[in-house]
């Protein structure tokens, strides 16, 4: 009995998690990030009590729990030597956060019908955050807690997120998610599978996201690669998914001028958004940095305060992300983060 509750109470709150995190904007505000920090701390808890009943180690064993140590170690150092250590400490959280919620899934995940549970809220949710971004796109009501997450000036569809790229990244892997399970067992109809994935696809398309575009069709390219060597699938069965896809992709570009010109912004010179523009001279700025603080860097979480004075002359944006995630980890843990995710890839 003390262990089904147990069970229950970590299955219960992680699901909780998964719902609430996309609603309130991925969490980015900090009472959302209490809310959910304080979700994970609860799921957590019952998974340790849960394994220590059962006579269990007290975390599931993964090749990765090196890596994942020593990021850890990392990011405590960094917190030591950090130039901000508030900033450093709410990212330090953060990171706890995401080392919670990967040995959850990896707990919850050991059980089929508890994996079932946990796909289909992802799913479920990746579709109905397309749904209501879909809905305030075409310019129908929703509360006004999205009020800030509103349509961009390019047309950006961005949901229930405060950008649209952060939306573009998480729909992009529920895709891959869904993509998944639609080709190897799907759990719900493949006809009802088939529309969700769609849906959310289309609303993919329209974030404006061109990252997001690029990261989901080399994600899919690969799945399906992969799938066509391992499962040796009927080839009619990838066709009719590889057709229905592209058709999809097809017609919303074709059916939106805003989407053909976000392409063609990657080679306009003159374009504001374009990345040679902005991002490459944030970038020189980064290296700089880098330059100056080579080994432990300045502090987990601390770039937007770090950058500030290796930004280059003339760069109009305020840069809170260096838009590219390698650059700035290591501008903010050193060259030193790069020993655990060596190692990470080859665990």
């Amino acid at each position: 009995m003390f262990i089904n509750s147990a069970k229950a109470i970590q299955e219960i709150s992680f699901l909780l998690l998964l719902v609430f995190t996309p609603l309130a904007s991925g969490a980015t505000s900090r009472w959302a990030f209490c809310i959910s920090l304080w979700l994970a701390l609860s799921a957590t808890t019952a998974m340790v009590v849960k394994r220590l009943w059962q006579d269990q180690s007290l975390l599931p064993r993964t090749a990765l729990e090196a890596p994942l140590a020593l990021m850890l170690l990392l990011a405590l150092i960094s917190l030591y030597i950090s130039v901000y250590r508030a900033a450093t400490g709410w990212a330090l959280l953060r990171l706890l956060l995401y080392a919670s919620v990967f040995y959850l899934t990896l707990d919850l995940t050991a059980s089929r019908r508890q994996a079932q549970r946990l796909v289909l809220t992802i799913i479920g949710m990746g579709a109905l955050i397309a749904m209501l971004g879909l809905v305030k796109y075409s310019g129908g009501p929703l509360p006004s807690f999205w009020i800030l997450s509103r349509t961009g000036a390019g047309g950006e569809l961005a949901s229930t997120f405060m950008n649209h790229n952060h939306l573009a990244g998480y729909l992009e892997m529920v895709f891959a998610l869904g993509l998944g399970l639609l080709l190897q067992r799907p759990i719900l109809h493949p006809l009802a599978l088939a529309s969700l994935l769609i849906l959310v696809l289309t609303a993919l398309f329209l974030s404006m996201s061109r990252g997001g575009w690029i990261a989901t069709f080399a994600g899919s390219g690969f799945m399906l690669l992969v799938f066509a060597l391992v499962e040796k699938p009927n080839k009619w069965k990838i066709g009719v998914t590889i057709f229905s896809f592209i058709l999809v992709a097809s017609l919303s570009f074709l059916g939106s001028n805003a989407m053909i010109d976000r392409l063609e912004s990657l080679r306009d010179p003159g374009g504001e958004t374009n990345v040679g523009l902005i991002r490459v001279p944030a970038w020189s700025g980064c290296l700089q940095l880098i330059r100056e603080n080579p080994w432990w860097g300045t502090g987990l979480g601390t770039f937007p305060w770090s950058f500030t004075g290796f930004r280059p002359v003339g760069l109009g944006w305020r840069f809170r992300e260096a838009h590219n995630d390698y650059l700035q980890i290591i501008t903010e843990m050193g060259l030193t983060v790069l020993i655990p995710n060596a190692t990470k890839n080859i665990a």
